[in-house]
């Protein structure tokens, strides 16, 4: 304004690993919340899609015969296919079909604070804290080496 000049400081950001649960606690955490966050859970830890991403997924998206289930990008990433476990797809086939969407027409806000509570109430009732620490995001890291992106699973179906 008066004719100085000023050079913004660079902020260098600190790469952090995620902290990842084992496999136990993810289960544990499954099989403690209702059917519909447990399918939830079920979906993030097998494809580790963002959770906006399956939040928004419509019965159109799921091939039972493939067990397949295509996603749409979130955040400016590519449209994908995973395979499913024979066990999701029972699952997600026992939800109600009232609406489009697999998991209702609710806000995923309120969707997560449900989660929170239950996921609160399993860490107490198994005695294991580590699992208060399992979020949406959390599941997302977790996802297994073993599924394939849209390129490769077109090629193989």
């Amino acid at each position: 304004m008066t004719g100085g000049k000023w050079t913004p400081p660079r902020y260098n950001r600190i790469q952090k690993i995620p902290w990842i649960p084992t496999e136990s606690e993810v289960d544990q955490l499954i099989a403690a919340t209702t059917h519909r966050i447990g399918t939830f859970l079920q979906l993030l830890k097998e494809t580790g899609v963002r959770p906006g991403e399956a939040w928004r997924l419509k019965w159109i998206d799921l091939d039972t015969e493939r067990r397949t289930v295509t996603v749409a990008p979130e955040k400016n990433s590519n449209p994908r296919i995973y395979k499913l476990s024979s066990q999701l797809v029972e699952r997600i086939d026992k939800l109600p079909k009232d609406f489009d969407f697999w998991f209702g027409t609710g806000t995923l806000d309120h969707f997560a604070r449900n989660f929170s509570l239950q996921r609160r109430r399993a860490a107490k009732k198994i005695g294991n804290p580590r699992i208060n620490r399992i979020s949406f995001k959390t599941l997302r890291h977790w996802k297994p080496q073993w599924n394939t992106t849209a390129q490769e699973t077109s090629s193989t179906l």
